[in-house]
């Protein structure tokens, strides 16, 4: 389970010690900036940070309390790979006008000093969603060596969780500074991450954090850290800003103009409270007013007389088949689901709560889960954050086992998670208390079925037939319907062998969601053989997911977090005519694992009879996540796994 590693909790409450900024003007650039060629924190940057300044205030506005929040940030362009971070992109919540762009500016400045001044209107607004808006600039006048800088300001009237900083990019920083100043009124919580592994040095009021080259000062309203390197991304991971150094504020206390002081989430069982008892949840799927017409529509299979699971199922089908899944987040419900369900459209959480009013009503044991998307990042559990959550998906419980189910995809089963809702915790609204659930996804398989033969001119033809489960089977029923499968899996075989031909592509329980759904390939194969006068060598797997290592990188700063459980099992026949060849030589059986099998590697190659070679093959992902610590092992094991699939079978010439 992930944990933050290091986390301060302090009150907030201090005066800015920067002055005011409205009216913005640039500052001069020192000339060893404009001369810089290299980046000392990485030689092989194409572009660094130069400094990254932020500052957070919380005030009083002509609406009550706002958040104001400054960004000023310059960067120089080191080589041409560089050129992209003129691309400026300025996300900002749009909704009702509860964020707004007080100030904006730009200016590019080449080497020998030349200045292009870019203001508001060079900036274009793009409606990403309903809530969300961007403000972009593709600078124009950029070059190599020339230096971008950019100064905006955000208001907002969002102040329980503050706008995040942060530290780290993927480019390095040289520095990168947040002062904070919150109103007496409000003192906030804040969480840093990935701080774990420096040396600590208490300096009196403030702190010091240190690594080989990264220095990172901590002060009360002052976090000021330098030579930051750059965090790029790898493979098998939630979101890169999981691992980004960052720091984030909760609201945690608040003090009225009277000096009432309220305590603001301080607990889960506030958190349970306020989100149940919130007119966009909880009665939205118990009282008639909101979700009867659902209710009403569903009639014909809630009265009748199946099993638990099946009528589940059921239901699961009718919201399914009856509401399209649109494009809005949240947890909450935007107007009521009766309304949703009429206009046949509804975001994925509003799905959710649509089949759970279908439940209850027939007293099958469900119950609103709340979670973080893979994409949204990990769940902070130790703290009564809300805004951390984007979805809600539901807990079933039918016989004693727990299903974890989510609307929003109709060739998903019931009870089979979206990859992307696969983020190790959800937490269950229920009363008097919620709590902390792990997400067990469906474990998922691939097993490759494959049937050859080799004729006496080294030609092999044959069959494949791949089966796939749980969250493999809804991706390829999917790429199969949509038109894209045939091109999806000629690209994998492209990827294995150089020649091949297909002859036919035919699927089984193409609709049929409860079973495992097949693909059956016939075609010619011969690229897969490479003829060398006497001998003949074969290299069998095809559509092998780790013929190449995915693990590039040596070292790596963040764990592996695989989404869910999975295993790949290949069963190669080879046949051929004993009269024409022999074996000259088998790769050896292997068998592998690692941490007590968490994962596990076996392979065997053996010649079953005369004019018959069969080659097994099994690698089970048992753990969904490693921690640093246990990185080169796990790189090692799947080195080894990509040599022994490259190995081939040697066929002798008689």
């Amino acid at each position: 389970m992930k944990t933050y590693p290091f986390l301060i909790f302090c009150l907030l409450s201090y005066h800015l010690i920067i002055g005011q900024t409205k009216g913005y003007t640039f500052e001069d650039i020192p000339l060893e900036q404009l001369e810089m060629t290299k980046c000392a924190v990485d030689s092989n940057a194409a572009a660094v940070i130069l400094h990254d300044y932020g500052i957070i205030k919380v005030k009083r506005g002509n609406r009550g309390f706002v958040q104001s929040y400054i960004h000023k940030r310059r960067i120089k362009i080191l080589d041409k790979r560089g050129l992209e971070r003129g691309d400026i992109e300025i996300p900002y919540y749009s909704y009702e006008n509860q964020e707004r762009l007080l100030e904006i500016m730009a200016r590019v400045v080449h080497p020998n000093g030349q200045i292009f001044n870019l203001t508001q209107e060079d900036f274009f607004t793009e409606k990403k969603s309903k809530y969300w808006s961007v403000k972009k600039l593709a600078t124009p006048q950029l070059k190599v060596g020339a230096i971008i800088e950019y100064y905006y300001e955000i208001e907002s009237e969002r102040i329980t969780q503050l706008r995040e900083w942060y530290f780290q990019t993927d480019i390095p920083i040289l520095i990168s500074k947040l002062t904070i100043n919150f109103h007496p009124n409000f003192s906030y919580m804040s969480l840093f991450q990935g701080f774990d592994g420096m040396e600590k040095i208490e300096k009196g009021p403030f702190t010091i954090l240190k690594n080989a080259t990264t220095e990172a000062i901590l002060d009360s309203n002052d976090f000021t850290i330098k030579n930051i390197p750059a965090l790029k991304t790898e493979p098998f991971i939630t979101t890169i800003n999981d691992h980004r150094l960052r720091i984030r504020f909760q609201l945690s206390i608040y003090t009225t103009e009277h000096g009432i002081v309220n305590q603001v989430l301080s607990a889960w069982h506030t958190v349970t409270d306020k989100i149940l008892n919130s007119p966009s949840f909880e009665i939205q799927y118990t009282k008639s007013k909101y979700c009867g017409k659902i209710v009403k529509a569903a009639s014909d299979i809630l009265k009748k007389e199946i099993p638990q699971l099946d009528k589940a199922k059921a239901l699961y089908k009718f919201i399914n088949d009856n509401v399209e899944v649109n494009q809005n987040s949240g947890i909450y419900v935007e107007t009521s689901l009766n309304e949703a369900f009429e206009e046949k459209s509804a975001s994925k959480s509003e799905l959710n709560l649509m089949l759970l009013a279908l439940l209850q009503k027939v007293n099958i044991e469900s119950y609103p889960v709340l979670i973080s998307t893979r994409d949204n990042g990990y769940a902070v559990l130790e703290h009564p954050i809300i805004d951390q959550f984007n979805r809600t998906i539901l807990l079933v419980i039918i016989d004693g086992k727990n299903y974890f189910v989510s609307q929003g995809n109709k060739l998903r089963p019931f009870g089979e998670l979206a990859r992307n809702s696969m983020n190790q915790s959800g937490y269950s609204l229920r009363r008097p208390i919620g709590k902390w659930l792990p997400i067990i996804p469906n474990k998922s398989q691939k097993i490759i079925i494959s049937d050859f033969n080799l004729d006496d001119e080294g030609n092999l033809k044959g069959k494949i037939t791949v089966n796939y489960t749980n969250i493999e089977a809804v991706d390829n029923r999917e790429y199969w319907i949509n038109k894209e499968g045939k091109k999806t899996w000629e690209e994998e075989l492209e990827n294995t062998i150089v020649d091949f031909e297909l002859e036919s592509v035919t699927v089984e329980n193409e609709r049929d969601l409860e079973k495992p759904f097949k693909v059956h390939f016939k075609g010619d194969f011969t690229g897969a053989v490479t003829d060398l006068g006497n001998f003949m060598y074969i290299s069998p797997f095809i559509f092998s997911d780790f013929s190449e290592n995915p693990f590039k990188s040596e070292k790596r700063q963040y764990p592996v977090d695989f989404p869910h459980l999975f295993s790949n099992q290949f069963i190669i026949n080879i046949k051929y005519d004993s009269a024409d060849y022999y074996v000259e030589e088998l790769p050896k059986d292997t068998k592998f694992e690692l941490l007590g099998k968490k994962v596990t590697v076996r392979y065997a190659a053996q010649e079953r009879e005369s004019g018959w070679i069969q080659i097994t093959y099994a690698l089970s992902v048992n753990e969904p996540y490693f921690p640093v610590g246990t990185y080169e092992n796990l790189r090692s094991l799947f080195d080894i796994t990509a040599e022994k699939l490259g190995e081939q079978i040697v066929l002798k010439k008689l």
